[in-house]
This record gives C-alpha cells, structure tokens and sequence, in this order.
C-alpha cells in the first residue's frame, strides 16, 4: 500500500466541489438579502416589496459573484 491509487470518484468530486461552493454561495445571497427585505417589510409595512427587491439584489450580486469566481478559475486541463 505504498502507492496511492487515485480515486476517480474522489478526484472528480474534488475538481467539483469549488463550483458546488459557488452554487451555495449564490443561494445564500439570495436568502440573507432576501431575508433582509422581509424583515425591513414587516417592521415598515411595506409587503411584499423590500422581499422582492432583496430576492433580486441578492441574486444579482451571487451571480456576479458565481461569474467572476468563474471566470477567475477558467478551464484546467489536469490529466
């Protein structure tokens, strides 16, 4: 067992899982902004308006987020 034999599940899991985190990532935005609006809404009165416009900037900002965190790994060709 000296050699490690590489897994290919493992590696593909591995080569995934940055793009994964970026998925969370934009979903997370969208709650936390999203969030934010509905509890602004019910302290102003305001429904369902600052929900929408938080769901909005928030998915706005992930995907920008998601694009250039995208963008900034690029393709690897690892073989």
């Amino acid at each position: 067992m000296d050699e490690k034999k590489k897994d290919p599940t493992r590696t593909a899991l591995s080569q995934l899982a940055p793009y994964m985190e970026l998925g969370v990532q934009l979903a997370g935005a969208m709650v936390i902004f999203g969030g934010i609006g509905w509890w602004l809404d019910g302290k102003l009165g305001t429904k369902p308006w600052l929900l929408a416009i938080g769901c909005v900037l928030g998915a706005t900002g992930g995907m920008i987020h998601l694009i250039r965190m995208s963008l900034k790994r690029g393709p690897t060709n690892e073989e």
